[in-house]
């Protein structure tokens, strides 16, 4: 049957030679920037050597982009982590929490908004003065009335009687 390739097609004319004529491809070995600073830690407290490994999202590089070894990949994932904790590097991104790309939606005027379209915040209600305070009520059922309390006395009292 004629349906079928043969060995010869396979391989490439049978020539035993690589596809295209073209030397195969070996890619150039990318050595850890850390290894060959022979630096023993991460500093999370150097943002902007951290900023190098950190995508235009915010979001961590991975060791096949930023050819960096296992362990280093580790420590500087770490060190990223602690700078971000530390607000010296962003979780995301200013435009994206207020685009709400992403799935990153924050609430209706909250804090993301911009101030022009804040809610204003709500101001305390006024204290209602003595004079307008609801009046006491008695065991009847009526409102109770306040006497005048004597001003003048006795000795005052008995001096303008003579």
């Amino acid at each position: 049957m004629a349906f079928g390739r043969s060995s010869e097609s396979r391989s490439g004319g049978g020539a035993g030679r690589p596809r295209g004529n073209r030397p195969r491809y070996i890619p150039k070995r990318r050595v850890c920037a850390f290894c060959a600073d022979k630096s023993k830690t991460i500093d999370f407290r150097d943002p902007n050597r951290l900023r190098r490994y950190i995508s235009e999202r915010a979001k961590i590089e991975g060791r096949r982009k930023t050819a960096t070894c296992a362990k280093h990949q580790r420590q500087m994932a770490e060190a990223i982590k602690r700078a971000r904790h530390l607000a010296m590097l962003p979780f995301t991104l200013s435009h994206i929490r207020q685009s709400g790309i992403g799935g990153f939606r924050p609430p209706a005027g909250g804090r993301f908004a911009p101030a022009g379209e804040r809610p204003p915040l709500a101001q305390p209600a006024p204290a209602q003065p003595a004079a307008q305070a609801p009046a006491a009520v008695t065991q009847g059922g009526a409102p109770a009335t306040q006497t005048a309390p004597a001003t003048e006395p006795a000795a005052q009292q008995g001096a303008e009687a003579k």
